[in-house]
C-alpha cells in the first residue's frame, strides 16, 4: 500500500473544497431564494384584501320597481297577527 506525504494529501483534500465552494455556494444561495419565496403568494393575496385594489365596488341597487314591491311586501307582513305557538310540518318523513 502506498504512502502519500501528508502534505499531498492535505493539498488534495483542500483543492477538492476548494473546487466545490462555488457549487456550495451557489446551492446555498438557491435554498435562501426559495425560503425568501415561501409563502409570498399567500402574503400577496392578503395584502390585496387589505389594501381593497381589487374591490368591485358596492353591489348595483334594485331598480325603482322592484324597491318599491320589496317594500309594500315588508309592510304587508305586519298585517298578521304573530301566532302563540307554531307547528312545524316536518320535511322529510318520520321526522318531527
Amino acid at each position: 500500500m502506498p504512502r502519500f506525504p501528508i502534505r499531498f494529501t492535505l493539498f488534495a483534500v483542500l483543492s477538492t473544497l476548494w473546487a466545490a465552494s462555488p457549487a456550495l455556494a451557489q446551492e446555498a444561495s438557491a435554498r435562501d431564494q426559495t425560503s425568501a419565496r415561501f409563502g409570498q403568494d399567500t402574503r400577496d393575496w392578503v395584502q390585496l384584501q387589505v389594501s381593497g385594489d381589487a374591490a368591485e365596488g358596492p353591489p348595483p341597487g334594485f331598480s325603482a320597481e322592484i324597491a318599491d314591491r320589496v317594500w309594500k311586501r315588508y309592510r304587508k307582513s305586519f298585517e298578521n297577527e304573530i301566532p302563540e305557538s307554531f307547528e312545524r310540518e316536518s320535511f322529510a318523513e318520520g321526522q318531527r
